[in-house]
């Protein structure tokens, strides 16, 4: 391949000193012919015009040639224009793995991107969760707070009517650990229970005439609002004295020891015995009432033990020697005197200072 383009060269060479040789033919002939003119006598002006002229034309050829020259040292081989394996395209791959690293650049930051986005969206996500936390945090606290000022017995100050014999008193309370509420009928209405009490904290639950049916109805009004940390329950004798079953009466009493227990669980119950009449002295009294109350008594002591709470044996305390009311103790073979207040208060307070 090499012995051809010397071949070639050799002959753009040639070709190149033929020229030049042709060239300067002409330019000798434009002379001869320019003196030849001179000769003649032709006017200088027009002479000098067409010498011009020739110049130029000679000097338009020779820029011709030079293209032509130039155009002739360029050549194309033919044979190695479809020799694509001589071909140097490494430029190709090298753009080829810059748009690789592109690509890839691009791919990364999306996801840095992706990432950050991810990351502020469970930040964003724990802060909701946090705050959702302490407001149900607080919720709770505000729940018990609200409880505990209902609840609480350390502390609370409230008002209460003392029921004495005579009138109802409104007076300050306060309620505190040792708070004795005594719920009661007649026999506790009658109690002086501050006389006898001095300086315990008592207080008075009791209505005449109610029987079971009224406290169990009325136990909110009654116990709960009190809060009490102690509970003497004196109460059957006027359903026994209305000739009411025996079974109804345990039934009910029962009931609201249960439901003293499961509202103010904190507060211990004591069930006193239903107490003895003396119907020799009151002959409108129920024949049979105290062979109820006996039979009721026996039934109350079975309940006591099985629901944990104390029985308190205030019938025998009373009672002479056949079962009745002793008239020591009454006036009227039902109510009680002061002697019979006395004694029932000394055991009263022997279940006081076990408690302490």
């Amino acid at each position: 391949m090499s012995k051809k383009g010397t071949k070639t060269n050799n002959k753009s060479k040639k070709e190149v000193t033929i020229k030049k040789d042709i060239d300067d033919k002409n330019t000798k002939e434009v002379v001869n012919k320019d003196k030849k003119t001179k000769a003649s006598g032709k006017n200088k002006n027009t002479a000098s015009k067409e010498i011009k002229s020739n110049v130029k034309e000679v000097k338009s050829k020779k820029d011709l040639d030079k293209t032509q020259e130039f155009t002739t040292r360029i050549r194309i081989d033919r044979s190695r224009l479809n020799d694509t394996g001589t071909l140097d395209t490494s430029f190709l791959g090298k753009q080829e793995n810059v748009n690789k690293r592109k690509i890839l650049v691009n791919e990364e930051q999306m996801r840095k991107d992706e990432e950050k986005r991810m990351k502020k969206e469970n930040k964003g996500s724990f802060f909701k969760d946090f705050i959702l936390l302490i407001l149900c945090i607080g919720t709770l606290v505000l729940s018990f707070c609200i409880v505990d000022k209902y609840t609480d017995n350390s502390c609370k100050k409230e008002k209460t009517k003392v029921k004495t014999k005579t009138e109802t008193v409104e007076v300050d309370k306060f309620v505190l650990d040792d708070n004795y509420l005594f719920l009661g009928d007649f026999l506790t209405d009658d109690y002086d229970l501050e006389e006898y009490f001095k300086d315990t904290f008592v207080v008075k639950s009791a209505n005449r005439d109610d029987k079971v049916t009224d406290f169990l109805r009325e136990l909110e009004d009654r116990v709960y609002k009190y809060n009490p940390s102690d509970v003497f329950i004196e109460i059957g004798l006027n359903d026994v004295l209305d000739d009411k079953d025996e079974e109804e009466v345990v039934t009910k009493i029962t009931e609201i020891v249960d439901r003293i227990k499961e509202n103010r669980s904190y507060a211990k119950v004591y069930v006193e015995s239903i107490y003895p009449v003396n119907r020799e002295m009151d002959d409108d009294l129920l024949e049979n009432a105290n062979e109820k109350s006996t039979k009721i008594n026996e039934k109350l002591r079975s309940m006591a033990e099985e629901k944990d709470v104390t029985y308190i044996d205030i019938y025998d305390l009373l009672a002479d020697k056949d079962g009745n009311l002793s008239e020591e103790y009454t006036d009227d073979g039902k109510s009680l005197n002061e002697d019979a207040y006395k004694l029932i208060t000394d055991e009263i307070k022997k279940y006081m200072e076990e408690d302490e």
